[in-house]
């Protein structure tokens, strides 16, 4: 397989988990946060024996309120925050953020033929054959995108080449994936992470050239099972 030594130059960023104070109360729509990031909580006033105040999210996938009442990130994205109660009801809509911005995912329409994800790129590959294509300078903070296909011409399998691996680096991506995936599980020091449809899987690995890429993958019905 057709290998790449260029290190890139990043322009990378380290983060310290941000918890909004859990000690503050929550109950007055104007105080609810229109912004949080995915790693974020606050409390809201969730007292049903005294307040009677039932708080929800239309997004579970974007921000959660877990059982003692704090309003949790999850991924970015929006969706409104809601408290119900004898004498409130309130709606807010709720924005998180991301940390990591500019990285720039491939296509994941598994199936699809060479003609078709060349047409969806609308630049021109680097390296092209009947199994590949590998498209170069597609972000700062990552170097190639790559596609590999099947004897049939169908997509199976695209990913991101980031450059040479560093802790800054695997930061850098691990966040970026915990923002907008599922945090499935660390094995043999990958870690994977699902889509929001559970149609597809993305696993963070380090290759044999010593590069932190990322896999996307479909999943087939036997893996839902």
């Amino acid at each position: 397989m057709w290998a790449i030594f260029i290190v890139p130059s990043l322009l990378l960023f380290c983060h310290c988990r941000k918890i909004m104070d859990p000690e503050e109360t929550i109950v007055d729509i104007g105080n609810l946060p229109s912004e949080m990031k995915y790693d974020e909580r606050i409390k809201l006033n969730y007292d049903h024996r005294k307040d009677k105040i039932k708080w929800s999210s239309s997004d579970p996938f974007v921000a959660i309120i877990d059982e003692n009442g704090y309003l949790k990130g999850q991924h970015i994205g929006s969706t409104i925050i809601s408290g119900k109660g004898k004498d409130i009801n309130v709606e807010k809509e709720l924005t998180i953020t991301p940390y990591v911005k500019g990285i720039r995912e491939p296509f994941v329409h598994f199936g699809k033929s060479i003609d078709r994800i060349k047409i969806l790129m609308k630049i021109k590959p680097v390296e092209e054959d009947f199994s590949a294509l590998y498209y170069a300078n597609t972000s700062e903070q990552s170097q190639y995108l790559y596609y590999w296909f099947n004897s049939s011409n169908q997509l199976f399998l695209s990913g991101i080449i980031f450059g040479e691996q560093d802790d800054k680096l695997l930061k850098t991506a691990q966040t970026f994936f915990a923002e907008r995936y599922h945090v499935m599980k660390e094995k043999n020091k990958r870690t994977y992470y699902l889509d929001s449809k559970r149609t597809f899987f993305v696993v963070l690995d380090i290759n044999a050239d010593r590069q932190l890429v990322a896999f996307y993958k479909p999943i087939k019905e036997e893996d839902n099972k």
